[in-house]
């Protein structure tokens, strides 16, 4: 079992779901011409093993934020944490997917797939064995040695979560991963990654513009105001798990919808009232 050591001194089990604490995290951008506050004090406690997802206007620092977690930013106040320990760099229980897939033209699926592995000291043994048991369960299975020209979209897409996941990472951050997708394609692989999110239980943090998939996935939708972006409310998603097609008609899927599109219009009309 892989252990790492907080900075509390306990040791824990990297592939158990991390908690991510957020306190007073603002982001100023300081450019040459200008200076853009992109976060402003924001405030978010995210409990292990949850799936949430951060929807917002654009430009409201949902990946900014994203990239603060993933220790990839720092915030220029505030502090963010995992499992109690502040975010200072990137962490290796964290995988992350990001809108495109950015898969090396010169590897095939497999060696794509175990790209992190191989920057992290070498390949271990059981490294393929764990790469295609991810393209197994992405519905990728025999295509381990196709390179990315010969893949669709959707299918880079798939490679791009498996590699993700490659490190059985506790907690998976995802960037609009399915934001360049046909609708159709975007629905299959939010089923495909409730299924993995089942099958190996972790925190993910998903931003999304689409109502609809916060609503299929998660367990709560955090709703930010624009920039400098805030947290304006946090929503739970009440509908029952495991979450199948079927639940995409159902008339409780669309009133969670319409609840999250008021809060989104209510956060708004608090920007234009000058609340904020």
């Amino acid at each position: 079992m892989a252990t790492r050591t907080l900075a509390n001194g306990s040791r824990r089990d990297t592939t158990e779901p991390s908690a991510i604490t957020a306190r007073t995290v603002s982001k100023v951008f300081e450019g040459k011409r200008q200076r853009v506050s992109a976060l402003s004090e924001v405030d978010i406690d995210i409990e292990a093993g949850q799936f949430v997802s951060l929807i917002g206007p654009s430009g409201c620092g949902k990946s900014t934020l994203l990239k603060m977690i993933a220790g990839l930013l720092t915030p220029s106040s505030g502090t963010i944490a995992i499992d109690g320990d502040t975010v200072v760099e990137p962490l290796p229980q964290i995988g992350v997917a990001f809108q495109k897939p950015t898969l090396l033209r010169w590897r095939n699926v497999l060696d794509n797939i175990c790209l992190p592995l191989d920057l992290d000291g070498g390949r271990p043994a059981d490294g393929e064995t764990r790469a295609r048991e991810l393209l197994a369960m992405m519905g990728l299975a025999g295509f381990e040695k196709h390179y990315p020209k010969e893949l669709s979209g959707g299918m880079e897409q798939r490679v791009a979560i498996a590699r993700s996941l490659i490190t059985q990472p506790s907690l998976l951050l995802m960037d609009e991963p399915f934001g360049a997708l046909d609708e159709f394609t975007r629905e299959d692989l939010n089923d495909e990654l409730l299924r993995v999110w089942q099958h190996e239980p972790k925190t993910v943090v998903f931003v999304t513009h689409s109502i609809s998939e916060a609503v299929f996935l998660s367990d709560h939708v955090v709703v930010m105001s624009a920039r400098p972006g805030r947290i304006h409310a946090t929503v739970p998603v009440i509908l029952p798990r495991p979450r199948e097609r079927s639940l995409r008609n159902a008339p409780e899927f669309y009133d969670t919808i319409r609840h999250i599109r008021a809060v989104l219009d209510e956060a708004r009309l608090g920007e234009a009232g000058g609340e904020h």
